[in-house]
């Protein structure tokens, strides 16, 4: 198993959001540099959501959640709240109501507008919600 795998497998056993503080905990023997470059590979692989969060007291800290795409209970409703979008992720038990969700503000939806190889605009969101978009896991609504 690698340095990546590893890291991912421990978010998942989490099942929520983790602090950086306390996956470093977990993995003290990795340098910083070393942990965040496999936060960032499974970022960019659609494995892993970060957050930005602002503590009470102190300043910003990241937190992780790990996404398994193929986790046929998970779910993503998108809403756009007028070119301001949400995600929130929903696991289903058996009899179809959620066992747990997580709800994740991704921005302005400009932040997200790329000019592809064509020299056309296009929206590109983070790997993971285009990963699960792909398998037909994500809803979207829109409000004005």
């Amino acid at each position: 198993m690698n340095r990546d795998e590893e890291v991912w497998g421990w978010l998942l056993e989490h099942q929520g959001f983790v602090r950086y503080s306390d996956i470093k905990k977990a993995f003290c023997r990795l340098h910083d540099a070393q942990l965040s470059n496999s936060l960032r590979r499974l970022e960019e692989q659609g494995l892993a959501i970060r957050q930005v969060i602002l503590l009470e007291k102190g300043g910003p800290a990241s937190v992780y959640l790990a996404v398994d795409p193929s986790d046929p209970t998970l779910r993503i409703r998108l809403v756009d709240m007028g070119g301001w979008e949400f995600a929130t992720l929903q696991w289903l038990g058996e009899d179809g109501l959620p066992r747990r969700s997580a709800s994740i503000t991704l921005g302005d939806v400009t932040e997200f507008i790329e000019t592809d190889a064509k020299g056309e605009l296009v929206i590109k969101r983070p790997a993971w919600l285009e990963l699960l978009a792909e398998k037909g896991r994500v809803n979207s609504e829109s409000y004005s």
